[in-house]
């Protein structure tokens, strides 16, 4: 496991029967002897930093094959993946087939293709409003006239107030990690000019420059970070900002739909099928009339 750390830069799989269990609703059964291993393969996970593939399929894996109070059921067979297989596979999937014969489900990775990018909606980001100039840019875009009735001046200002901060996100915080790096670098190499030169008051002045646009530079980073990942209990500091990015990466994997299985039992992949599918259903549920109970 202390070798975890030299790998995270690969993207890297494990997968296969752990014979234990990560939680208690993992088991369906009465024996106990698998709680000692929940802490071990979770201990282990949390050193490794692996976290569970998104699956489909059978949710429990092994089975001792026999019935009623004896019947023990499990999920013991798993695929771990480590943050940068989540970037580079970011629409994998572990599929578990049913066990046929064996008392194991067979387990299937499949790593996925990537789909055409969507329309990103707009947002709007807290950290935008610490920003010395954003009342002024809002009230300049919300002034401009419009003529019309009131509704369609309200949605008019709206939507000219939202392309204005448009422009200003890609202005002031477009590729806001790597201006971050920058604004550090800047800052380091100004105070390594002072250290030889402790009495230079253009370099006082310009470390103070630097580093207030650092500082801004790096809350904007990381207060986009915690509302993306809808972290809310974590304090703000510069160790943080990872850990956030990773939540979100892992929100986005988890809640992506790469197949769906329809209502009869068909596999779905193709994504514009599938929003089909999803739609058809809804309509399906909301069109069948209400049961009448009989009491």
């Amino acid at each position: 496991m202390g070798k975890a750390q030299d790998f995270e830069e690969i993207p890297w799989v494990i997968m296969g029967d752990f014979n234990a269990m990560r939680f208690e609703r993992e088991k369906i059964g009465e024996s106990y002897r698998w709680r000692n291993y929940v802490p071990d393969l979770n201990n282990m996970c949390n050193e490794t930093r692996l976290e569970d593939l998104r699956f489909m399929g059978n949710f429990f894996t092994w089975s001792n094959m026999r019935e009623g109070e004896y019947m023990i059921t499990t999920k013991v067979d798993r695929a771990l993946v480590n943050e940068k297989w989540g970037s580079v596979f970011s629409n994998s999937i572990a599929n578990f087939l049913p066990p046929s014969i064996s008392d194991h489900s067979p387990c299937i990775v499949e790593c996925g293709v990537m789909s055409s990018p969507r329309k990103i909606p707009f947002r709007f980001f807290n950290f935008w409003a610490h920003h010395d100039n954003f009342l002024s840019i809002v009230s300049k875009a919300w002034e401009e006239e419009v003529r019309g009735t009131p509704m369609y001046q309200l949605v008019t200002k709206l939507k000219r107030v939202k392309e204005a901060l448009k422009v200003f996100n890609k202005m002031e915080f477009g590729n806001i990690s790597a201006r971050v790096i920058e604004a550090r670098e800047n800052l380091l190499r100004v105070q390594h000019a002072l250290a030889s030169n402790p009495l230079e008051e253009n370099l006082i002045l310009e470390e103070k420059a630097k580093a207030f646009n650092f500082k801004s530079l790096s809350r904007a980073e990381e207060s986009l970070a915690r509302q993306k990942s809808r972290v809310q209990w974590l304090r703000e500091g510069d160790q943080n900002t990872s850990y956030f990015f990773k939540c979100v990466n892992g929100r986005k994997n988890r809640n992506r739909i790469t197949k769906l299985k329809s209502d009869n039992g068909m596999v779905i992949e193709d994504p514009l099928s599938i929003k089909e599918e999803i739609v058809s259903h809804i309509k399906r549920v909301f069109e069948e009339p209400m049961g009448v109970k009989d009491y």
